[in-house]
C-alpha cells in the first residue's frame, strides 16, 4: 500500500512538473516576442513605436505625448551611442518571481570593428502582456 501511494505521488509531482515546464516555455516565448519588437524598432529608429512595449503605456495620468517624452530621448540617446547595431543575442531569461523576468540582452554594435554592450531589462506580465518596467542600456552614460 505505501508503495503504491509513492508511485501515484511520484507520478503527479511529474505531471505538475511537466505542466509548469511546459507553461514556462510558452511564458518565456511572450517575453521574447516583446524584446524582438523593442530591439527591431530601437535598431530601425521607429522611436515613435518604442513606448508600446514599456509599462508606461498604461498610465492614465499622461497622454501620448508625454508617454513619448519619458521613453523616447533616453532611447534616442542610447541608440546614437550604440551607432550600427549588427546584431542581438539574449542571455538567460531568469525568473524573478510570478510574472517577473530579468534579460541580459548582448548588443554587437560598432562601425568598423565590432564591440559588445549588455543590456539589462526587467520585464512584467502588466494586464495580460509583457512589458518593460527597467531598460538599462550598456551604454556607460548614465541617463535618468
Amino acid at each position: 500500500m505505501k508503495k503504491k501511494a509513492i508511485i501515484t505521488l511520484l507520478i503527479i509531482l511529474v505531471l505538475l512538473s511537466t505542466i509548469y515546464f511546459l507553461l514556462c516555455l510558452k511564458e518565456k516565448k511572450n517575453v521574447e516576442n516583446t524584446l524582438n519588437g523593442f530591439y527591431k524598432d530601437f535598431i530601425n529608429k521607429e522611436y515613435a513605436n518604442l513606448y508600446k512595449y514599456f509599462d508606461i503605456k498604461f498610465r492614465t495620468d499622461l497622454n501620448l505625448n508625454e508617454k513619448h517624452g519619458y521613453i523616447v530621448q533616453p532611447l534616442i540617446d542610447d541608440r546614437h551611442w550604440y551607432g550600427d547595431i549588427k546584431g542581438i543575442q539574449y542571455k538567460p531569461i531568469l525568473w524573478l518571481g510570478k510574472n517577473k523576468r530579468y534579460v541580459f540582452v548582448e548588443v554587437e554594435y560598432g562601425y568598423e570593428s565590432a564591440m559588445t554592450e549588455t543590456d539589462k531589462i526587467r520585464l512584467e506580465k502588466l494586464n495580460n502582456e509583457w512589458v518593460i518596467t527597467k531598460y538599462n542600456s550598456g551604454s556607460p552614460v548614465n541617463l535618468p
